[in-house]
């Protein structure tokens, strides 16, 4: 995922992983924190049903895209996916 970080350093990961938290609701790990070499790599993990996978994957899809775009959700738009987080995978 190095070509969505606008520079190629620990902290531009650190703030997509904080974006894929906040924005998408899921939680990777930015591949510095497995010692990776290099910033932009990222750990996917995931022991649970085929459709929440799918549903993970799609949200760090949309984040990807608002990345590469240059765009943010408002902060009413975040308020209203965190309350809407708290309903499985809504």
């Amino acid at each position: 995922m190095s070509k969505y970080l606008r520079e190629k350093t620990v902290a531009a990961e650190q703030r997509l992983q904080d974006r894929f938290i906040e924005e998408g609701k899921v939680y990777i790990l930015g591949g510095t924190a497995s010692y990776c070499a290099e910033p932009g790599w990222f750990r996917i993990v995931f022991s649970t049903k085929k459709e929440f996978v799918e549903e993970g994957l799609r949200r760090i899809e949309t984040v990807l895209l608002q990345e590469k775009n240059g765009s943010q959700k408002s902060q009413f738009e975040s308020l209203i996916d965190m309350t809407l987080s708290f309903l499985p995978f809504s």
